[in-house]
């Protein structure tokens, strides 16, 4: 259950008492390991209700207990009627009073029950209630943010030569083909060299739109990875986008503690048919030690993407030692570190760049907003954005403001994003003692599912905690 919410899960606790006394029970009972006298002190908050919406980025920040702002009215926030405290990528609620009465019967009790679901809507945890609004997605439905992350330079037609080849081939064909015959007194020989010209020249556009891609699969991936060293536990959450010039045979090999999610493309034109090919595709998987995603899940030169999600025990870490005011790491994630900021036990900051895997090296002590400004521009540098030249035409943009697709999520949105953005809101002042942020050139708890992928354009980012020693 733990895993569960830790993958993004909501677990609802009732009748904890009045003054939340049973909070201790409830955290034996599931294992949870949380020191302080007080359910404050282990991290329960009452959220605030109503005011300014405050989305993704500060429902997490706010949940961690690290929000700078405080309710100025004790009826402003949800102190009568439930605490929460965020677990990974998911919220623990525990009720003051009964499930019976969010199932009222008389009077008095619709009352209350209305009360008490009016102030979840109205708290951030309004915005985890709807399990699309959460993931950002609908595996039956298509995705508006799908070509926010297509890989750059792959599966896109190339304009510009094939123009100049059309072009080379109409010249050829037509007059010089004319020209050349008529000087030799060989026009009838055009009933053969026109079919010939214009099947070389299609084998050669088709050759070229093939070699121009290869035949590899590439990968770009975006992914977040919470590790709680003390617990040796971690949470992936990943979305992929894939290009196979020719797609694997034995298709993708991905952990069987890993939920994968297909995310559909929005289709520009509602009368073509394609959208509701797409949505009946069969797909077949081969479960054994691992799950084999097998057909119809990547096909040859067709950007596909996923969300895959992942909770399960891990020994990846980050070792550190202290000397003085001098910090020094050792990198046993599995994978290279790009950038990394650490905040100690002390309170005090440290930073550095290129960590191979499996080796050390010494960081150097920073502040707060010089750390959070290099990590926000990093960020900002691989926001979700559609690529460059990317044109949507007037049609297309008729075709989606008049489809049906839903508009309350957004992969932009969802659990993932808001907790990288949390990392650089304004609202913090505090990562927490004891957290390291990473910057990674690949996922230490992500698979890709296909060996010999060629991974490009990706952004993977690693939270962790570790304890005091």
């Amino acid at each position: 259950m733990l895993r569960w919410i830790r993958a993004g899960g909501n677990l609802w606790v009732f009748d904890v008492g009045e003054e939340y006394e049973k909070l201790a029970r409830v955290e034996a009972s599931l294992g949870l390991e949380l020191k302080g006298s007080t359910y404050e002190q282990r991290g329960w908050r009452s959220l605030p209700l109503g005011g300014t919406p405050r989305q993704g980025a500060d429902a997490l920040v706010t949940l961690d207990g690290r929000d700078k702002t405080e309710p100025t009215d004790v009826a402003a926030d949800s102190q009568n009627w439930f605490v929460a405290r965020a677990h990974a990528m998911g919220t623990m609620v525990a009720f003051s009073k009964p499930c019976s009465e969010l199932l009222p019967q008389g009077v008095e009790q619709i009352a209350t029950g209305n009360l008490t679901m009016q102030a979840v809507e109205e708290s951030l945890l309004g915005e985890r209630l709807n399990w699309s609004q959460r993931h950002g997605n609908d595996p039956g439905q298509e995705n508006r943010g799908f070509n926010e992350l297509l890989i750059p330079d792959v599966g896109a037609a190339p304009v510009f030569e094939f123009q100049l080849l059309i072009s080379l081939f109409v010249i050829g064909i037509g007059p010089l083909n004319y020209w050349l015959l008529k000087r030799r007194g060989q026009l009838p020989l055009m009933l053969v060299t026109v079919p010939v010209a214009a099947l070389a020249a299609t084998l050669l556009l088709f050759a070229y739109g093939i070699l121009s891609d290869g035949f590899s699969v590439r990968v770009r991936a975006r992914s977040i990875t919470l590790i709680d060293q003390a617990a040796g536990e971690a949470t992936c959450w990943a979305r992929t986008s894939y290009y196979a010039g020719l797609a694997p045979a034995n298709g993708l090999a991905i952990p069987d503690d890993t939920v994968v999610y297909p995310i559909r493309p929005a289709i520009s034109s509602a009368n073509s048919g394609f959208g509701q090919q797409y949505a009946r595709d069969q797909r077949e998987l081969e479960w054994g030690e691992q799950q084999r995603l097998t057909r119809g899940w990547l096909a040859s030169r067709t950007p596909t993407q996923y969300l895959s999600i992942a909770s399960r025990a891990s020994s990846k870490r980050l070792l550190f030692k202290s000397q003085g005011d001098r910090l020094s790491v050792t990198n046993e994630l599995g994978v290279e570190i790009l950038w990394l900021v650490v905040q100690d036990h002390r309170g005090k900051f440290y930073a550095g760049e290129v960590v191979e895997a499996d080796s050390s090296a010494e960081l150097i002590e920073t502040k707060l907003i010089p750390a959070m400004s290099q990590l926000r521009m990093k960020i900002t540098e691989n926001v979700l954005e559609l690529p460059a030249g990317f044109v949507v035409t007037q049609r297309q943009r008729l075709s989606l403001r008049n489809s049906q697709l839903p508009e309350f999520y957004s992969l932009s949105n969802n659990l993932m994003e808001a907790q990288i953005n949390s990392l650089v809101s304004p609202l913090i002042d505090s990562w927490g003692d004891g957290t390291y942020i990473a910057i990674t050139a690949a996922g230490p708890e992500f698979s890709l599912g296909v060996e010999g992928a060629i991974e490009s354009g990706s952004f993977h980012v690693v939270r962790g905690s570790w304890a005091n020693e």
